[in-house]
């Protein structure tokens, strides 16, 4: 299994603890019941370490974004709900700051809402996106190393 994989499992396993919200992986299309929550992996950046020079070892840092998506009914209490919901991720996440030795860090670097009204029961979303920082060798990808 990939590590962009496990660390989007580990996100999601830490948002199951959030009461009365449904969790899975609906990034697109609407969810079966709202309130709830999705998380998804975008874009990865990937760099080579300075230090590694040797290609037969090289290491590389990579800095994976994951979305964390909280979507409800768009109502008039979607902003307050909303902002209560994103506390609870950013406790659950500072909880578990290394997702079980996944990760060197894991850095929220952005937050957004957007609406769709055009659904006949308009929903709105907030998206934590944060930024998850590991390292892996050439040779083997899909371990994280320290």
């Amino acid at each position: 299994m990939h590590v962009r994989t496990s660390i989007v499992e580990r996100i999601e396993l830490r948002m199951k603890t959030i009461p009365g919200v449904a969790t899975g992986k609906s990034r697109f299309g609407r969810h079966e019941k709202l309130p709830a929550i999705a998380v998804y992996a975008d874009d990865e950046i990937v760099e080579s370490d300075d230090e590694s020079v040797d290609p037969d070892f090289r290491i590389y840092n990579r800095f994976v974004d994951v979305n964390i998506e909280f979507t409800a009914a768009a109502d008039a209490q979607f902003e307050e709900t909303a902002d209560d919901h994103s506390v609870l991720i950013e406790q659950q996440l500072a909880i578990d700051d290394d997702l079980n030795g996944l990760s060197a860090e894991v850095l929220l670097v952005s937050s957004s809402v957007n609406y769709d009204p055009r659904e006949a029961e308009p929903a709105a979303s907030m998206i934590l996106k944060y930024r998850v920082w590991y390292r892996t060798t050439a040779q083997d990808p899909q371990t994280p190393i320290a």
